[in-house]
């Protein structure tokens, strides 16, 4: 999972360039949230069989510390998102069918828009 969490240094900055980074960055985070997913939901249940076992209390902190180190590292992407050019999303929609399963997703970040302060402000 480290490995995956530093690839994703290499999307930032860049969604914007084409629909096929845009993609490479969402399947990216699908990824890493659907792993992430099952580590929490296994120690998470682990957890509820023994609450007194040290073992298992240190694995669901490892898990819980990934877990933030995860969702951090995936932040920039809504933000990005937030700031491309009026009409990008509606373009790489078109030129990337692969974007497809993503249509919903985007379209509501995009919602947000008015209602976000850009970055930088």
């Amino acid at each position: 999972m480290e490995n995956d969490i530093q690839k994703l240094d290499s999307f930032k900055g860049h969604l914007h360039t084409s629909s096929h980074t845009l993609l490479n960055c969402l399947l990216l985070e699908e990824e890493l949230l659907m792993t992430l997913t099952k580590l929490y939901s296994y120690a998470n249940l682990k957890e509820s069989t023994d609450r007194t076992n040290p073992s298992i209390q240190a694995n669901s902190s490892k898990i819980s510390a990934l877990w933030t180190k995860v969702h951090t590292a995936l932040s920039f992407i809504h933000n990005e998102i937030l700031i491309f050019g009026e009409g990008t999303i509606e373009k790489y929609l078109t030129e990337e069918t692969k974007l497809e399963p993503f249509r919903k997703s985007l379209l509501e970040i995009l919602q947000k828009r008015q209602h976000t302060l850009h970055p930088l402000q």
